[in-house]
């Protein structure tokens, strides 16, 4: 979503992520429409045609913040308020990675949504992605217009929400320039406990 949404609804960027050399057709229809031929006529299609990259692919962010730690196998659903807070060192953030495990048999993907709210839970970002289970070990949601500008040495949350079928792995200890919570809770009540992630950005 393009947020803030302006008074007269959300408006949407999407992004696409080239897989392959070749074509790939994209449609976005008008759905609901009283009228047949308007939504017909005012459906948007375009053909993306993908070559083979002529130069070297240009670096525009680098690794900021991860959580660097060896998974040992737990997890949490994302069907609860589940954040992870980190600390950026760079002015803009670029993207966000985060770590899933299937934790629930279904279908064989889901989309996923995340958050970026600061520390005075104002919303910064909402970007949502469909999320195939072969691919969900690590998930990259870009964000749109280059990224959003960050304030380095303040606090600033990841939020992950979806249904049951993804997890969100965590470990005890971890990155230490930030925690993870559930329902905003202490994920684990008697330890520090931090979600699995990496931030990229660029100044």
């Amino acid at each position: 979503m393009d947020w803030p949404p302006n008074p007269g609804g959300s408006t949407f960027v999407y992004i696409f992520e080239a897989a392959a050399e070749g074509n790939a057709q994209v449609i976005i229809p008008i759905l609901n429409s009283p009228d047949a031929d308007i939504a017909k006529t005012n459906t948007f299609a375009l053909m993306i045609r993908v070559g083979p990259a002529a130069l070297r692919p240009r670096v525009f962010s680098r690794l900021d913040q991860a959580n660097t730690a060896t998974w040992m196998k737990a997890w949490t659903n994302l069907l609860n308020n589940v954040q992870q807070t980190f600390t950026p060192s760079l002015t803009r953030l670029t993207s966000v990675e985060v770590e899933l495990v299937v934790a629930n048999p279904g279908p064989p993907d889901d989309q996923v949504t995340l958050n970026l709210p600061n520390a005075e839970r104002e919303m910064l970002a909402v970007v949502s992605k469909t999320v195939p289970v072969e691919g969900c070990g690590h998930v990259r949601f870009y964000f749109p217009n280059g990224g959003w500008r960050v304030s380095p040495g303040q606090v600033y949350s990841i939020q992950v929400k979806r249904g049951s079928l993804f997890g969100w792995k965590y470990v005890a200890g971890g990155y230490k320039n930030g925690a993870a919570s559930f329902n905003d809770r202490p994920l684990l009540p008697d330890q520090r406990s931090t979600f699995l992630f990496r931030t990229f950005g660029a100044n």
